[in-house]
């Protein structure tokens, strides 16, 4: 350790450039690190992914992929009870929308799960057949074109006169996808650092509060 510490002193321009140059590298791999993992939660010995495989086997449609999910709030003095009739307009919608899927509400099956305690809130699943050349390199992925039809078929729906939203799993990505603004690695690493320096000047209450802040900028993004 002495001989590395005498080195590093008698080079510490030599030093300091390469500790800079890799705190960059950092900064530029880091913001791309995401998109560069894949997460996946296939557990071949469990019931749960037994069960899935078998869905699929005998549906072709839900057995991976999540459902998309018409939800509509009643207004105030309606219950699904009433409005059954328009949930099953809506399963008609949805299948039009969504050629050989299965979709399911109250309206057709009856059953209180769909619904809320209140009785005002409903919702309907619609487990499209996807496309395996369309649908993502895992096969399980709902794409944009198919969540775009949908979102028609929800926008010009009504239950007892309350509108019909679409969420689900693959809406919710494609809006993250989609949404722009917000905040990069960058920014926030940079409003992290000021609030660190805050309370490290509080602590040291003196210059001294730099090091450790830069000695987190250059190890975490290189890291």
């Amino acid at each position: 350790m002495t001989k590395l510490t005498d080195w590093v002193l008698a080079h510490k321009r030599t030093v300091a450039a390469f500790w800079v140059l890799l705190t960059i590298a950092g900064f530029w791999g880091a913001g791309r690190v995401t998109d560069a993992l894949d997460d996946q939660f296939s557990m071949p010995d469990s019931e749960a992914f037994a069960v899935n495989e078998e869905i699929e086997g005998r549906f072709q449609t839900g057995g991976e992929a999540p459902p998309l999910v018409a939800v509509a709030e009643l207004p105030p003095g309606r219950e699904a009870a009433d409005a059954r009739a328009d949930l099953r307009q809506l399963e008609r919608d949805l299948e039009r929308a969504l050629p050989g899927a299965r979709v399911a509400s109250y309206g057709s099956t009856g059953e209180r799960a769909y619904v809320s305690d209140d009785g005002r809130t409903t919702f309907a699943l619609a487990y499209p057949r996807l496309d395996p050349d369309a649908a993502g390199p895992e096969g399980d992925e709902i794409d944009s074109a198919t969540i775009a039809a949908v979102q028609r078929a929800v926008d010009d729906a009504q239950v007892a006169g309350g509108r019909v939203l679409l969420t689900g799993e693959a809406v919710l990505e494609q809006e993250a996808a989609d949404e722009e603004g917000a905040p990069s690695f960058l920014s926030e690493t940079v409003l992290a650092g000021v609030g660190a320096l805050v309370v490290l000047a509080f602590v040291f209450a003196s210059a001294l509060a730099l090091v450790p802040l830069v000695m987190a900028v250059v190890s975490i993004p290189v890291t």
